[in-house]
């Protein structure tokens, strides 16, 4: 479960995803696509994963 804004809700879905768990999203701040976007960007050393 992600409540918060862009950051967190991007957290939560990358761990939701790695984790195989279904994600329940609750937004608290006005973020522009976090929380209809089921896609979220992972930085890595490497680059974009």
């Amino acid at each position: 479960m992600g409540v918060g804004g862009g950051k967190i809700l991007e957290t939560a879905k990358s761990s939701a995803y790695y984790s195989k768990l279904p994600i329940v999203i609750c937004t608290t701040t006005a973020s522009l696509y976090a929380h209809c976007s089921s896609i979220s960007v992972i930085y890595t050393m490497k680059g974009i994963l």
